[in-house]
């Protein structure tokens, strides 16, 4: 979907996503969608039949920041309220950045340090404020190798 289709969603108004539910099921439309996965899901209802789809209902832009709270670090992002931020959580890597025309690009991978599942979602920030977010969904077969099945689809975008 094209950055110009998400300017409703940018000025207050509203962008609707239709994803097909893939076999298997599915949670439903991702929290955050569109360029940089900025945009922030306000509603979304699935629809059965013999092709079950969801479609989401996304307005306004993610913002987060990371602060101090009692002697630790925790994240303020739009729609989650308060993540603390905990030590040896996770485990992943950075492996690549890169810019194309402006556009940063980050490749690499991150699992949960406990049972090697692919992180729900990746933020990425600049000075303490959120600048993009993805989830992980890439095929890693090296880190698979190294850690397990579970972690197969721990990569980044």
């Amino acid at each position: 979907m094209s950055p110009v289709a998400w300017e409703p969603a940018r000025r207050g108004g509203s962008v609707f996503l239709m994803l097909f539910d893939p076999p298997g099921g599915d949670d439903g439309a991702p929290p955050y969608a569109g360029p940089a996965g900025r945009f922030v899901l306000r509603q979304s209802r699935r629809y059965p039949g013999l092709l079950p789809f969801f479609v989401g209902r996304y307005s306004g832009i993610a913002h987060g920041r990371v602060v101090k709270r009692s002697g630790s670090e925790a994240v303020v992002l739009t729609g989650t309220g308060l993540i603390q931020v905990k030590p040896s959580v996770a485990t992943g890597a950075v492996e690549d950045l890169s810019t194309d025309g402006g556009q940063l690009s980050v490749t690499g991978w991150a699992v949960s340090a406990a049972g090697h599942q692919p992180a729900d979602r990746l933020l990425a920030f600049s000075r303490g404020r959120l600048v993009a977010t993805a989830e992980p969904t890439r095929p890693r077969p090296d880190v698979a190798d190294s850690l397990g099945d579970q972690a197969q689809n721990g990569g980044s975008p």
